[in-house]
């Protein structure tokens, strides 16, 4: 399957985008996450202007709906993220989601993510998840796959 936008980790590394945000390493990322029990995978394509897109698409997101997003260094290394989502209009409460990122962000990357969801409409909704993810650079773009694509 293809798809122009990364995962969550890869907006959750640009939503916040600013002059000193890390970028990835161009190329292809293969990316796994973990949460509730559950594990996927991706493989992506990245370069500078898919970056940007996901800028964009991670700031504007759902309407603008996710207008307090901060990214900031971590004293302790890596970047520190925190997301402030209102869905209410569309029945989903308000998400809050905070994690640290690490890595070089040229070889690859950890993550780990606490999102808490409270006031949706629909009971299951209002919880705490927390999902822990891994970037690894595995090398350029082969040949079959353009900058953006993303295969799940």
């Amino acid at each position: 399957m293809r798809a122009l936008f990364g995962t969550a980790l890869i907006l959750a590394l640009c939503g916040a985008a600013t002059a000193q945000t890390p970028k990835l390493r161009a190329g292809v990322w293969s990316v796994s996450v973990t949460g509730e029990g559950q594990t996927g995978a991706t493989r992506m394509c990245l370069n500078d202007d898919v970056q940007e897109r996901m800028s964009v698409f991670g700031a504007q997101a759902a309407g603008g709906s996710c207008d307090k997003t901060t990214l900031i260094p971590n004293p302790g290394g890596g970047w520190l993220y925190r997301s402030v989502c209102d869905h209410s209009a569309l029945g989903g409460g308000t998400s809050v989601s905070e994690g640290v990122m690490t890595g070089d962000m040229t070889s690859g990357y950890s993550s780990r993510t606490t999102v808490t969801t409270t006031g949706a409409q629909v009971a299951h909704m209002n919880r705490t998840v927390t999902v822990s993810g891994q970037g690894v650079y595995e090398g350029p773009c082969p040949s079959d796959m353009r900058p953006g694509d993303m295969i799940i």
